[in-house]
């Protein structure tokens, strides 16, 4: 059930393919839903938009997610008036 409501969280262009599509369409799809559900800025946001907060607030992100998430959270936590007072990222190095 949890995959379907993440699935309607969704924008239409990631509609599946028609019922008589390829297997290799349906994978192509099934892999972008999955990795769409699981991307790290927007599951940090919907997360930060459910807990309260205290300020000061401060950024903490390490690792490969780190620079997704740090942008989600500033995003989130400045539209909810409680912009970050600091914090640390750390991600590996581009490239």
């Amino acid at each position: 059930m949890l995959f379907f409501t993440r699935l309607a969280l969704l924008p239409d262009s990631t509609a599946p393919p028609a019922v008589t599509s390829t297997p290799r369409l349906l994978l192509d799809h099934l892999y972008t839903v999955a990795t769409a559900a699981v991307d790290p800025g927007p599951a940090l946001a919907r997360r930060l938009h459910e807990v309260p907060l205290e300020r000061p607030v401060r950024v903490l992100a390490l690792g490969k997610a780190a620079l997704p998430m740090a942008r989600a959270a500033v995003e989130v936590l400045t539209d909810r008036h409680a912009a970050p007072a600091g914090g640390l990222i750390v991600a590996p190095a581009p490239g």
